[in-house]
């Protein structure tokens, strides 16, 4: 017999699981995240003043995090890592460790409406980007070199989901309202 049980309620709508343990909680400008464990809530980072996350992708398996801000000029990713605070920095981040972010890298060079979705690839090397109306693009990023690879229009409606393949780095597929599209990635 199974038994599914209500462990914590919070008051935010949780986005991404951070580590198997804690999630995620945006709430506008302001990232922090809840142990589902003990259900304490840790604040996790605030931007500043006219700053605005549009869209965040969470990889737990190597402890990191993207953010697409949205300014009133200007967009820009950032990639944080995902750090425990113990005392061990060697070790595999544990659950019930305290969290912190630290950036680890920043995308400047990205689309000035900004972004309605981001997803990086399980093996951390790739990230994929899809623009807001009216500019309506698909970015492909390399993580480490913080560089665009490649930049193609998208389909001619909003964007719903967008996500890699879990078992390759050469497809992803998108999802609007009535269509749903697989990508392939030529890496030459």
């Amino acid at each position: 017999m199974s038994l599914i049980q209500r462990i914590h309620a919070t008051s935010q709508y949780p986005t991404h699981f951070l580590t198997a343990k804690h999630i995620l909680i945006q709430s506008g400008s302001i990232l922090s995240c809840v142990n589902v464990d003990n259900g304490e809530q840790q604040f996790l980072l605030e931007l500043n003043r006219f700053e605005s996350i549009s869209c965040l992708s969470s990889n737990p398996t190597h402890n990191l995090l993207a953010i697409a801000i949205q300014s009133t000029n200007a967009s820009r990713i950032e990639v944080y890592a995902i750090t425990t605070n113990s005392a061990n920095a060697d070790v595999d981040i544990d659950d019930t460790d305290s969290i912190s972010l630290q950036l680890k890298y920043t995308f400047t060079e990205c689309c000035v409406v900004g972004y309605s979705h981001l997803c990086m690839s399980n093996d951390a090397q790739f990230m994929i980007a899809a623009s807001n109306i009216p500019a309506l693009e698909i970015e492909l990023w390399s993580i480490a070199d913080q560089r665009k690879l490649s930049t193609t229009n998208a389909p001619a409606d909003n964007i719903r989901f967008l996500t890699f393949s879990p078992t390759c780095n050469e497809l992803f597929i998108t999802a609007t309202n009535r269509t749903v599209v697989v990508w392939r990635i030529y890496f030459k």
